[in-house]
């Protein structure tokens, strides 16, 4: 998951229209990985990575919404995208702590 994070980070989007269509994508493929079950997943790490799905997809959605309201520029929701997915691939190459894994309980 981290690689796929990775390439999805380093596709060009040179315009607004481009980085919409993908944050869009972005979010509706972490709706389906929160939706679907993970049996290769221990259950409190499938909590755990659902949650942080979760997590990670409300902060895209936001930075949609704020691009649609014109509430944002591209070149900052460009920068905040970026951090976002660079948050989500450190943790997921990390994976989560004890302390993570009783937080999503």
């Amino acid at each position: 998951m981290a690689d796929a994070n990775r390439k999805w980070l380093e596709t060009p989007r040179s315009d607004e229209a481009t980085l919409l269509d993908a944050l869009k994508a972005y979010s509706s493929d972490c709706q389906i990985l929160i939706n679907s079950e993970h049996p290769a997943l221990a259950a409190d790490h499938e909590r755990w990575l659902k949650k942080k799905c979760g997590d990670w997809k409300i902060k895209i959605d936001d930075v949609v919404a704020a691009l649609e309201n014109k509430e944002m520029r591209f070149d900052d929701a460009l920068k905040a995208t970026t951090k976002i997915v660079e948050t989500l691939i450190n943790k997921l190459k990390t994976g989560p702590t004890a302390v993570d894994l009783r937080q999503a309980a």
